[in-house]
């Protein structure tokens, strides 16, 4: 295996995770601007700990992300997509998918290349970016038709 193709996949790897940490991660700002703003401090050691779907939910980045991307008429489009396929997710989190989706699918074959030799062509990542780009929109398409298809049958 080449080791360029070894160092490529592995920046995109910490690339990811670290987007993942920033979006998780806590930040210490909101609690030094509590302590200096807040009429009375805030005791940190009380609060309970949120888990990673409340930090998800609460994360002022991914509102803010999520409100730009429903501005943009795509994003609009998006959005109604998702309802018509009753996916609770917005559109932010439904691209975050998406880019995973982009990114996995040429890492699963650069990591099993040695494995089967075929999957270290360069020409075949490119076919497996296209795969992570189609198979989030075919499964919501799936979402879709399958709910339509018993909204028919109800009648």
């Amino acid at each position: 295996m080449d080791p360029l193709t070894i160092i490529v996949a592995a920046l995109a790897a910490v690339g990811v995770l670290l987007v993942f940490v920033s979006l998780v991660g806590g930040s210490n700002v909101n609690a030094r601007l509590e302590r200096y703003a807040a009429a009375r401090p805030v005791d940190r050691s009380t609060t309970p700990k949120k888990d990673l779907g409340e930090r998800f939910a609460t994360s002022v980045a991914l509102a803010n992300l999520n409100r730009v991307v429903e501005r943009r008429d795509w994003g609009s489009n998006l959005a109604r997509e998702l309802a018509r396929a009753d996916v609770a997710l917005k559109p932010s989190e439904f691209l975050a998918i998406r880019i995973a989706a982009i990114v996995s699918v040429p890492l699963a074959m650069v990591v099993l290349s040695p494995l089967v030799s075929v999957l270290s062509s360069p020409i075949l990542w490119l076919v497996g970016i296209i795969i992570g780009w189609w198979v989030p929109k075919f499964w919501l398409g799936r979402r879709k038709s399958g709910r339509l298809k018993a909204f028919n049958n109800g009648l």
